[in-house]
């Protein structure tokens, strides 16, 4: 498991590894941990939204990435604070809140705030995912916004002083 002691914040990476863009949570943790070595804990995560809540726990601050589906133009990047931006956690379709009988990423954030469980510090990005078809590769738009994305939880995690290079 994780060692929020040594390290104050993790980062989650959400997703589904075999379907196309729906991948990117995953893809964005392996990226930070081949730039990173040291000074957070990152997390490859599936699509349990309740499993989130549990990884959360003893984290000081946490950043979140996973793809939604919210109609704007394949490749967008969201970024939400929570709670300062948690009426619009709900804007969102997250992808991995597939079914409408699953509980989703959102519910179980909503949750864990009811539960005050959340770390301090929580940010959540988000891409508009496109194609998510079993087998398929990254589409270019969400490729390009991966890259985008690595660069700014890298610098967050600086301006937080939580991230050592190699």
């Amino acid at each position: 498991m994780v060692n929020s002691a040594i390290n104050p914040v993790r980062i989650i990476g959400i997703g589904n590894p075999s379907a196309g863009d729906d991948s990117l949570g995953m893809i964005i943790a392996r990226k930070l941990k081949k730039l990173h070595s040291s000074g957070v804990d990152i997390v490859e995560a599936g699509m349990a939204p309740l499993d989130i809540l549990h990884l959360l726990e003893g984290a000081t601050s946490a950043i979140l990435v996973d793809a939604t589906m919210s109609g704007q133009g394949v490749g967008t990047i969201t970024r939400l604070e929570l709670p300062r931006d948690m009426h619009q956690l709900t804007h969102f379709s997250w992808s991995s809140s597939s079914s409408t009988h699953q509980f989703g990423l959102a519910d179980s954030l909503i949750l864990g705030m009811e539960l005050r469980t959340l770390p301090q510090h929580l940010t959540l990005f988000g891409i508009e995912l496109g194609q998510t078809t079993l087998g398929t590769t990254l589409s270019p738009q969400v490729s390009q916004a991966i890259d985008q994305v690595v660069s700014r939880i890298s610098q967050e995690c600086e301006e937080l002083a939580c991230m050592n290079s190699k």
